[in-house]
């Protein structure tokens, strides 16, 4: 067993963490920006860069990308969904950029039952 010291996990409302400016080099989001609705997203971005040190990082997977009709039939639902049609194209890498990040979309995969999962990597500008 491989144990890390100096990694913590925790939970808040993502459109208002309850920490200090710059409190941490990583944030981790996993399937979660889709069930926003686009203020609650803007603020979360937001919130995300206040808490992240410069030079910090976000690593963001959720239902993303270019996703068509092809990407399976939970697709069809993902599109015709306010939240998760929020996500679709370019709008991440808009909605990172807004609040102030550097992104890169790394990888992204079909996936059979969500339609198509999208890793996205955000640095804070040192």
């Amino acid at each position: 067993m491989v144990r890390l010291n100096g990694i913590r996990f925790e939970q808040g409302y993502a459109q208002r963490l309850p920490y200090s400016d710059g409190e941490f080099d990583r944030v981790l989001s996993s399937m979660m920006l889709h069930h926003l609705d686009a203020d609650a997203k803007t603020a979360a971005a937001a919130e995300v860069f206040r808490v992240l040190r410069p030079g910090g990082r976000l690593h963001l997977v959720d239902m993303g990308g270019d996703m068509t009709a092809h990407d399976g039939l939970a697709a069809q639902v993902v599109k015709h969904s306010p939240h998760a049609a929020g996500n679709l194209g370019g709008a991440i890498p808009r909605l990172l950029h807004t609040a102030g990040f550097g992104c890169t979309e790394v990888a992204t995969q079909r996936h059979r039952f969500v339609g198509r999962l999208t890793y996205y990597r955000a640095t804070r500008p040192a």
